[in-house]
């Protein structure tokens, strides 16, 4: 509109290129999050209840959509080029509040459009929650498994290759029943 550009994403993941226009902020808003742009280019990524922002050029501020109650301010944080920060669904402010950005190669963060999924010390949860959405097949990881730290990367045209090949680089067995991708923690 005339004040405003909004995106709500709810799930998936958006590369944005955004043209500074202070007389009309572009925000995203994802879970109970909000991300402006500060005149920048980012990722966001929503994998479970988990929402990753990666700044590729410039600086972006997140920050709650609805301040917590009895809190003067809402959270936010201002990420800059290079820089990655997540949040949780329904825990944004503590999330925002002791949560740090972590630097990250910015080429890694969009290279989903390429065809590659790239992770970087990241909970087995939110990697499969992020690859079930380029395959038909349904994906369970068992609790043993789901804080199991991931680094790698998957093309996304072979995703049930990899997920059956994942015993290999990571301690976790896989086995299929009923059509679905069961994950849990040891060797086999």
């Amino acid at each position: 509109d005339s004040d405003a550009r909004r995106v709500d994403l709810q799930s998936g993941e958006a590369y944005f290129v955004v043209h500074k226009d202070p007389r009309r902020p572009f925000t995203v808003t994802a879970f109970d999050g909000a991300i402006t742009a500060l005149g920048t280019a980012f990722n966001v990524r929503a994998a479970e209840d988990r929402i990753t922002v990666t700044v590729t050029e410039g600086a972006v501020r997140v920050a709650e959509v609805q301040p917590r109650a009895g809190a003067a301010d809402a959270a936010r944080q201002v990420i800059e080029r290079g820089q990655q920060l997540s949040y949780h669904a329904g825990d944004v402010a503590p999330s925002l509040d002791n949560a740090r950005p972590r630097r990250v190669d910015t080429r890694e963060s969009a290279r989903w459009r390429e065809g590659w999924l790239v992770y970087r010390d990241e909970p087995l949860k939110y990697v499969m929650a992020d690859i079930a959405r380029y395959t038909e097949a349904e994906i369970q990881v068992e609790d043993s498994a789901a804080e199991l730290q991931f680094s790698g990367a998957v093309s996304k045209s072979r995703v049930g290759e990899w997920i059956v090949a994942l015993p290999e680089v990571a301690a976790v067995t896989v086995r299929r029943q009923d059509g679905r991708f069961i994950i849990a923690a040891g060797v086999q």
